[in-house]
């Protein structure tokens, strides 16, 4: 796979927003091709179960992932394939992600949707942080 682990240039954080803020963005190879896994810190006084991730190619104008919701949606790092977590509690930071479906995506602009929800299967209280990249 010719895309290797690598923080990305040209990141368009998330404004501050009730909620969470996406801090970061790294894209990794998993064993299910290359995962885009965004750091999310919870800026709330309250906590997060479950959540919903779309990531679209802009540049193609299509889907690459999702919608696509968990119950247990964080990961420990932004170097981790796998989804476990159940909590993203006040103050912490934590990352979540999918994979882009493609490896084919030099250059191409990608936008993530990223809905964190304060109860499971996405109720209660849900806050959504639109972040943008260019893929290296």
């Amino acid at each position: 796979m010719p895309i290797i682990s690598a923080t990305l240039l040209h990141f368009s954080p998330s404004p501050p927003v009730e909620g969470f803020v996406v801090i970061s963005v790294n894209v990794y190879p998993c064993s299910d091709g290359a995962n885009a896994i965004y750091g999310v810190k919870n800026i709330s006084s309250i906590k997060f179960e479950s959540s919903e991730i779309r990531i679209d190619d802009l540049t193609n104008d299509r889907a690459l992932f999702g919608p696509n919701s968990s119950n247990n949606p964080f990961r420990t790092s932004d170097r981790d394939c796998h989804n476990g977590g159940d909590q993203l509690k006040s103050g912490q930071t934590l990352f979540t992600g999918a994979p882009l479906g493609s490896n084919r995506l030099s250059t191409h602009t990608i936008q993530a949707a990223i809905t964190l929800c304060t109860s499971e299967d996405l109720g209660g209280d849900c806050y959504t942080n639109l972040v943008e990249f260019v893929m290296p």
